[in-house]
């Protein structure tokens, strides 16, 4: 099962430098795929990424991220309380970045409009999470002063949906060139608590065409464009319109109920094993 196209993602990103390097590693990957029976992925664009790697269409199966309704929900009650025990005022526009703190989600640019906005002391920004550039980014906002962000490690069950539920504004972000090779699973949790994201994403991938053609799940912008990041969050902050919440929880009911991703994928392991029996 793949998650995120992770050779391919570092190699965009410039993690793997070197051409020779990059065909050897590309090799080794496909040369590995291609000894499973069956290779499962979590989005279309991605299931065309194993078409590009030669893996058989019949050899491939989609199996998307899900979330567990039951424990994900729409609770601002919840919300309220995270944000009492964490020292997080009611009136205060919290934007949350909650996950893997890495190299490929460009979290530079969320400090470097947090230091913008530090004079706007009504936004605050969350991250919650770990990560190899976490430390970098704390040095960062220690050095440099800046009062409007709050670091977090990773919150137990229990708290996760607490969390989800404080923010007034997600962030779902990427560098360039990593859109379709990862597909931020975090997603599918926000939208279960009925929250709203600002979304960075190139024209044309998966993740662009889902909130395109699904507006009230999000506000898009292009990735690594710091003055757009800074627009989309003052207009969000400052914006009358109440967000959709129930309309988005209604969404995931809809697309990431875990029992349905769950026996569509049971069906397509069945169909497969038949196949291969036959054959």
């Amino acid at each position: 099962h793949i998650q995120d196209f992770e050779v391919d993602a570092g190699i965009n990103l410039g993690s793997v430098p070197f051409l020779s390097a990059q065909k050897i590693i590309l090799k080794i990957e496909i040369w590995l795929l291609k000894r499973f029976d069956k290779v499962s992925t979590i989005s279309k664009s991605m299931m065309k990424k194993l078409d590009e790697k030669n893996i058989k269409t019949e050899n491939q199966i989609f199996f998307p991220n899900w979330s567990d309704l039951d424990c994900v929900s729409y609770a601002p009650k919840r919300g309220e309380e995270f944000r009492v025990n964490n020292g997080i005022k009611p009136s205060d526009f919290l934007v949350l970045y909650s996950g893997n703190m890495g190299e490929k989600q460009g979290l530079d640019m969320v400090v470097e409009a947090a230091k913008v906005l530090a004079s706007n002391q009504s936004i605050r920004f969350l991250l919650c999470g770990d990560g190899a550039d976490k430390k970098n980014l704390q040095g960062i906002v220690k050095d440099a002063g800046i009062n409007n962000v709050t670091f977090l490690p990773l919150q137990s069950l229990d708290k996760f949906n607490c969390l989800l539920n404080s923010a007034d504004l997600h962030l779902v972000i990427q560098k360039k060139g990593a859109a379709d090779l990862v597909m931020p699973s975090k997603l599918t949790n926000i939208i279960a608590s009925g929250g709203y994201s600002l979304v960075t994403a190139e024209k044309g991938t998966e993740l662009e065409i889902l909130i395109s053609d699904n507006p009230f799940l999000g506000t898009l912008i292009e990735p690594e464009c710091l003055v757009d990041f800074l627009s989309a969050i003052k207009y969000l902050a400052a914006r009358q319109q109440k967000t959709e919440h129930y309309l988005i929880r209604s969404f995931a009911e809809n697309t990431f109920d875990f029992n349905f991703v769950m026996r569509r994928f049971e069906e397509n392991l069945k169909k497969a094993t038949y196949d291969n029996a036959v054959g």
